[in-house]
């Protein structure tokens, strides 16, 4: 009984090391001030390190992302989300910055042309986007991925996990560094092909990262989601300023009900983040206010769902200093 009792504190000790083992991983860079911490440092670690995600930019924080507040933390290629709902390896969740790229530029990837014609043998097709990965984008694209069954290899699933589907064919363009490149624009990455560089350098994944944070910093309004079946004007503004929010698609004269959700961390009775309006005899639902000085600055959402169509709509709006 005594051998057994000094063989499970032996074990119970064991574990409790690799724990705070596991709590404490720490990864620093001589290169850049922040290091990467807990869970989003095994994830780093686990899933491409500096090649696939580069150095960190910044410290974790609290970010609003989709009208969500989640910790986050950005890196040069990518950003880190962390989901403490999803059970692991779907707590930690990639940002959509090719996306979000694209719409700071003001390019709408719905609008890009197409695949012409059926997809090569090496080839992965997206019926979603209609858009196809080829050559030598495809090698990179299957032979990298996020790690989720600890097999050897990718599957399929674990490359789109890492990349996105992709939004564009690939197209000639000048990246952020002056290259001009042949470039295919994915969900959450944008492959460059850089044929004077040596094997396997030649595909790199672009800094989105950096270029989504250097574009926020220039321009404060930078970075608003587009809104769903609503307006707001303006869509960024200094508190004070009058503003019209405006959602479609209800039935007439049906009773809505709306919430706002403020930046991640503001401090606003919840009294005032929600309520009900009525639509017109078209449908329509129209606030206008203004909102008072001192106000919390950032990222704001309003979501409004019809009472009794079920139906909603969501727009999203930034207060300035």
């Amino acid at each position: 009984m005594r051998r057994l009792l000094l063989m499970l504190a032996l074990s119970a000790l064991m574990l409790s090391q690799v724990m705070t083992a596991q709590a404490a991983e720490r990864i620093c860079f001589r290169e850049v001030p922040n290091c990467i911490e807990g869970r989003f440092a095994a994830y780093w670690r686990q899933n491409g390190g500096l090649p696939v995600f580069g150095f960190p930019l910044g410290p974790a924080h609290q970010e609003s992302v989709e009208g969500a507040a989640y910790l986050a933390q950005l890196f040069e290629r990518n950003r880190f989300e962390l989901h403490p709902e999803n059970r692991v390896p779907y707590d930690v969740l990639l940002g959509r910055l090719g996306d979000e790229r694209l719409r700071q530029l003001g390019r709408d990837w719905r609008t890009f042309p197409k695949l012409s014609g059926p997809p090569g043998d090496l080839c992965f097709f997206s019926r979603a986007s209609g858009h196809a990965v080829c050559s030598d984008f495809f090698v990179y694209f299957r032979t990298h991925g996020l790690s989720f069954d600890g097999r050897s290899g990718y599957s399929e699933a674990e490359s789109i996990a890492l990349f996105g589907l992709p939004l564009s064919e690939p197209a000639i363009e000048t990246n952020s560094s002056g290259d001009t490149v042949l470039t295919q624009w994915f969900e959450r990455a944008r492959l460059e092909y850089h044929p004077k560089n040596p094997d396997p350098y030649k595909v790199l994944l672009g800094r989105l990262g950096a270029e989504t944070t250097a574009a926020s910093a220039k321009d404060p309004c930078a970075g608003i989601p587009p809104s769903v079946n609503a307006t707001v004007t303006p869509n960024c503004f200094k508190a004070g300023t009058t503003v019209t929010a405006r959602a479609t698609g209800f039935d007439a004269n049906e009773r809505v009900s709306y919430t706002i959700t403020p930046p991640a961390g503001a401090n606003i009775p919840a009294f005032l983040l929600s309520g009900t309006a009525s639509a017109n005899a078209g449908g329509v639902v129209e606030l206008t206010n203004s909102l008072p000085e001192g106000v919390p600055l950032g990222l704001y959402s309003i979501t409004f769902r019809g009472a009794t169509s079920g139906k909603t709509g969501k727009l999203y709006f930034k207060v300035i200093g």
